[in-house]
């Protein structure tokens, strides 16, 4: 989104001089009364971003509004939402994420202002990643729907894979992001979630803190639901 920077000048009613500053001052020169101003700007001045926002169903593939997940995802971390927001995957595969994929806390997610990932229709997603700790990580996120059917049943369509063999590794990170943050109100359903064997990867999803891989959670992670998922190949 656009950068708008910004700067302030004001006056009191002082008569028949009345005081003047800006605000950032540093580097402000050539004050003017009435109105107040300055010919010469503060050094440093105020900024803020001006966010794009989301809302609506967004496809993810080759052919797609985003080439990537990791694409997506980005675009939710940035924005604001106006609505519920649904990115559909196209593709059977999707080889060139940049893992992890960080999910944060948007704070314009709700109820209504939900984040739903899904197959297309009739599509049959395969995921396969390798990273030694997790895939997708909700950071503090809120209201985000893993839903691996196409067809909006219980059917199993998306499967998603790590393949790294460490024994820390994971796909689902349910992590707090602060002590006043937590990652709440989550579904993760109808997935084929897996990993790299059953004395290697730690677990399918892990909940928790989000600083401390496998620590007590800084804030209630609370909510959350996971239902009609395959795990194999796991620890745990």
């Amino acid at each position: 989104g656009d950068v708008i920077t910004y700067y302030l000048v004001a006056q009191d009613n002082v008569i028949p001089t009345p005081n003047i500053i800006a605000s950032p001052s540093i580097g402000a020169a050539g004050y003017t009364t009435s109105p107040p101003a300055v010919s010469t700007a503060p050094s440093t001045l105020y900024s803020y971003t001006n966010l794009p926002s989301l809302a609506g169903v967004y496809t993810v593939g080759g052919a797609g509004v985003y080439p990537t997940i990791t694409a997506a995802i980005n675009a939710y971390n940035t924005s604001c939402l106006s609505g519920a927001v649904t990115f559909l995957l196209l593709d059977a595969a999707y080889p060139s994420e940049s893992y992890p994929i960080v999910i944060n806390g948007n704070p314009f997610a709700s109820v209504v202002n939900t984040l739903t990932i899904k197959p297309n229709t009739g599509q049959n997603t395969v995921i396969t990643g390798n990273d030694g700790t997790v895939l997708f990580k909700l950071n503090g996120a809120d209201y985000v729907i893993f839903d691996g059917s196409n067809n909006g049943t219980t059917s199993v369509n998306l499967t998603i894979t790590n393949t790294n063999a460490g024994t820390s590794a994971t796909v689902f990170w349910i992590a707090s992001a602060s002590v006043s943050d937590g990652a709440t109100n989550n579904t993760i359903k109808n997935c084929s979630i897996n990993g790299s064997g059953s004395t290697t990867g730690i677990s399918g999803i892990l909940a928790g803190s989000g600083t401390t891989f496998g620590g007590a959670s800084l804030a209630s992670n609370s909510n959350n639901t996971v239902s009609g998922n395959i795990f194999k190949s796991f620890q745990n």
